[in-house]
């Protein structure tokens, strides 16, 4: 397959250059006549003659670009035949050396760069700019480029440095994408049109990003998005951006096909010159698939409105094109189509046939629940007065419900496209508006809306309701209905990771059940949930019993299959995986999955939660391949139950791209982890928990692969949960682990250190000693003193761990026999060295196999034990040994970028020539 490097504009046409020289000598003759003579006199034949004469023509003016267009153009011109030589493979630019040209085209030259001023190794594009002439132009792209160095999204190449040459010619340094242009990725891989609509939402994303900091991109093309071999398009070619407020006019780096009509015409760019540019892209994806297409008129459309002439016709905002994206991928009625009756009720059909039968049906159930609530009314009025205040409610709920079912009528609401959630978000402005007079009916239907936005995986307004429920409730001295709402609010905070606020309405339900005297079922329920908040909290001792109890007492009511005893197994399987006990989690969750599977279809979303952590387990007992197929079904499940925008679809994204990580895949993993992260901003925002998790999952996939980004990743989880989650949250110390284990991996050991105090202590506050938490925690600060070279506390961390090793799991025992190998080897001395290092071996010999029998082949884990027992061997003499396994060790390095620091590192220990 071919492929195509970061920034190379081998998609301009060959003559292109050609024109732009040409315009130069011609665009100062008085008319037409005296150019079309000039340009046979140039020898340029009939097609470039027309070119160039079209774009001294556009508008019907002789002449619209202005006159520092017209000066780019010359200087470019001029750099083109001869000045753009001045460098060449080889030379060094700053901290870059040039390798290799990749390409050539109307803004300059690039070439393949790496780093050579010796911090670390990195490769890049280096874009020599032609058509920045002047000191005034200079200063302009110097304060162009701080802007855009500071665009920091997923699918943007960075812009990392920049200067000028010796020659005084400016140069950009940009991250170096390794990938195929978006229109052959698609073509060779055959995509249909849902894939190519994906990539393409990619590169949506990208441009809102640029467009919400001001900064317009001017060149949106084919050429300019590459797509990884991961599937991640990356829109690359912002040097030649122009900010959003510049009174600036055209450049000559414009591509005809993609340019907007205005800026062909050499007038200032504008968010709806880069809406014209994604429209003709769009067009150029999707043509491809031929008459037969699925929806063609439909795409064709929004291809239409987004490249219309007229930038008044076209979208708005790349934010409404994608909003038009959205709407097609859902079977809604098209902005960009006209909303005729016809069509309308198409679109309609095509998408709520289900629904449309059932809201017939519902009012028919309700036009019959009517009659008869009316019916014991009339029985009721003749008894007594409560009797008809609670007929007169029963009718409320009644008309609530027909109004509500009403609304899902396009005739009756005028919204033929109301889908499920906005008919729930109708009966929520129903009881808030029309039931402040009957405060015990509200809480009720309060409740039964919670559980509506709960199952279609949206919590915030679940727990907005819960809590409302709950207040009213106590208020009204019902505090048995208070206590069912308090634990549905503790598992709802719980799910969203909120487990410390979880905490209070769940001890405060089981209290109320205790003083109340509540049925066992009842009290089961409350000690569920307070044992499901606290497991989640770490406090297994504390949750183990009262999920032991809440189970034994369902059991002894249970009549044949019953969901309650599936929920407490469940749960008893997830404490059983949070304390690693990996055998008894995989039987616990298998039982609740085959409950739960008599009772109920195979994409409700109870099994799919139960598949989901039986997957979990399952990746922790090495059985990768059983689930990785569990968590690709669940995937597929929760698409078709909540769609691609729900959270429940980005936790399925999560699981697998872990699972695929687990198995050594993290290149596979990470364009998983920035879906979910795309799902989950979008519905609780980029300061939640929630993403702070995914933002952490990628940081370490990001690690895995040597990927620097991965520094930033860690540092933005961590702060948002700084941010957002109570002081001493387990969270917030798994993320300062995490980022003091990639500072001490990138040899910075003094940043590192307060990181890894903080999280240690955080640890030990919460969890005992022997959680593998708090395990390894100690194996990091005692890496991190030795690194320092302070062996006292090395040794006083090792003097811990050494009494829980028999407790700790095979894995973690192998992580600690290596850390006292690299304690004896650290450092080296006479006369003890062959001693010490032999012993060592020992230590490792022990710790290989483990780590062998526990890890994927490439796991970097088993690369950094072979170094060590690399250089054990050879300080034990052993060279013959040493040899051997620096050449195993070199094998499972070669697979890692150049860059990556254990690659590094085992390049180093190369053994001398014999």
């Amino acid at each position: 397959m071919s492929t195509d490097r970061a920034a190379a504009d081998d998609d301009i046409d060959a003559d292109y250059a050609r024109v732009k020289t040409l315009f130069g000598e011609v665009c100062e003759l008085p008319d037409e006549a005296a150019r079309r003579a000039r340009l046979i006199e140039l020898g340029a034949d009939a097609q470039i003659s027309q070119r160039v004469l079209a774009l001294l023509a556009q508008d019907g003016a002789t002449r619209q670009l202005s006159a520092p267009v017209e000066a780019m153009l010359l200087d470019a011109s001029e750099q083109l035949q001869g000045a753009g030589s001045e460098l060449q493979p080889g030379d060094r630019l700053g901290a870059w050396t040039l390798q290799s040209e990749l390409g050539h085209g109307g803004m300059g030259r690039v070439f393949l760069a790496e780093r050579s001023d010796g911090h670390y190794q990195q490769r890049a594009a280096v874009k020599l700019l032609l058509g920045w002439s002047g000191a005034e132009a200079r200063a302009q792209l110097a304060r162009e480029r701080q802007i855009l160095a500071s665009l920091n999204h997923p699918h943007i190449a960075r812009l990392l440095d920049g200067g000028t040459t010796p020659g005084g010619r400016p140069y950009l340094v940009m991250e170096y994408i390794e990938g195929q242009r978006i229109d052959r990725f698609c073509a060779e891989r055959s995509l249909d049109l849902q894939a190519r609509l994906a990539l393409f939402a990619q590169v949506c994303e990208a441009l809102a990003y640029a467009h919400r900091q001001l900064v317009i991109h001017c060149d949106i093309k084919p050429g300019n998005v590459l797509v990884t071999a991961e599937g991640r398009a990356m829109l690359l070619d912002f040097g030649i951006a122009r900010l959003q407020d510049q009174e600036q006019s055209g450049h000559s780096g414009l591509t005809p096909r993609y340019a907007s009509p205005e800026q062909q015409a050499g007038l200032p760019p504008t968010v709806s010159s880069d809406i014209y540019s994604l429209g003709r892209m769009l067009d150029d994806l999707l043509q491809p698939l031929g008459r037969q297409a699925a929806r063609r008129e439909e795409w064709q459309a929004i291809v239409a409105r987004a490249s219309a002439s007229e930038p008044a016709l076209r979208y708005l905002s790349v934010a409404a094109l994608q909003s038009d994206l959205r709407r097609f991928h859902q079977h809604l009625p098209l902005t960009a189509l006209p909303r005729r009756w016809p069509y309308l009720t198409r679109k309609l059909l095509r998408r709520r046939w289900p629904w449309v039968l059932a809201a017939a049906v519902g009012l028919l159930m309700a036009g019959g629940f009517t009659l008869r609530l009316v019916q014991e009314r009339d029985r009721a009025l003749q008894a007594e007065g409560r009797a008809r205040a609670e007929a007169a409610t029963a009718e409320q709920v009644s008309e609530m419900m027909i109004a509500m079912f009403e609304g899902a009528d396009p005739a009756v609401s005028g919204r033929p496209d109301l889908s499920a959630a906005a008919l729930v978000d109708k009966g929520r402005e129903h009881v808030q508006s029309d039931l402040g007079n009957q405060p015990a009916l509200q809480a009720r239907m309060r409740s039964v809306l919670g559980r509506a936005y709960e199952n279609m995986g949206q919590p915030r307004p679940a727990i907005e309701l819960y809590q409302q429920a709950a207040a009213q409730l106590g208020a009204q001295g019902r505090l048995d209905e208070q206590a069912a709402q308090l634990s549905r609010l503790a598992m709802a905070l719980g799910n969203t990771g909120r487990h410390a606020e979880a905490e209070v309405p769940a001890r405060q339900a089981l209290a109320l059940r205790e003083r109340l005297g509540s049925p066992a079922l009842e009290l089961a329920d409350a000690r569920d949930t307070l044992g499901y908040v606290l497991a989640r909290l770490g406090r297994h001792d504390e949750a183990e019993p009262l999920l032991s109890q809440a189970l034994q007492t369902r059991r002894a009511a249970e009549q044949g299959p019953d969901r309650l005893v599936a929920v407490s197994l469940h749960h008893l399987g997830m404490l059983a995986a949070n304390r690693a006990r990996w055998e008894e989690a995989e039987a616990r969750l298998r039982e609740a999955l085959a409950i739960k599977q008599q009772l109920f279809p195979p994409e409700h979303p109870t099994v799919l939660n139960s598949v989901q952590q039986l997957a979990a387990a399952l990746t922790q007992l090495r059985r990768l391949d059983e689930a990785q197929a569990l968590l690709r079904e669940l995937l597929q499940r929760r698409r078709q139950v909540f769609g691609v925008h729900s959270a429940p679809y980005a936790t399925a994204l999560n699981e697998l791209g872990s699972a695929l990580q687990d198995a050594g895949q993290a290149e596979q993993a990470v364009p998983l982890y920035r879906e979910a992260m795309g799902i989950v901003e979008a519905l609780q925002g980029r300061r939640s928990a929630t993403f702070a998790v995914d933002l952490n999952n990628l940081a370490t996939a990001l690690e895995d692969l040597g990927d620097p980004a991965a520094e930033a990743a860690y540092r933005e989880s961590l702060a948002i949960r700084q941010a957002v989650l109570p002081a001493g949250d387990l969270s917030i110390a798994r993320a300062q682990h995490n980022l003091a284990r990639w500072l001490l991996r990138q040899g910075r050991a003094a940043d590192a250190l307060p990181l890894a105090q903080a999280a240690l202590q955080g640890r030990l506050a919460r969890l005992k000693p022997e959680h593998q938490d708090c395990v390894d925690s100690r194996l990091l600060m005692t890496e991190l003193s030795l690194n320092l070279g302070q062996p006292a506390q090395a040794r006083a961390q090792l003097d811990t761990l050494l009494p829980l090793m028999p407790q700790l799991r095979p894995l973690r025992q192998a992580l600690l026999q290596r850390m006292l190998a690299r304690e004896l080897l650290q450092p080296p001395q006479q006369p003890q060295q062959r001693a010490a290092a032999l012993k060592a071996i020992e230590w490792l010999q022990m710790a290989l196999p483990t780590l062998q029998a526990q890890l994927p082949p490439k796991h970097l884990e088993l690369l950094r034990t072979q170094l060590l027992l690399t250089t054990a061997q050879r300080q034990a003499g052993q060279g013959a040994a040493a040899a051997r396994t620096w050449q195993d060790a070199m094998s499972r390095a070669a697979s890692l970028p150049p860059r990556h620091p254990l690659r590094r590192a085992t390049e180093a220990l190369k053994p001398a020539p014999a």
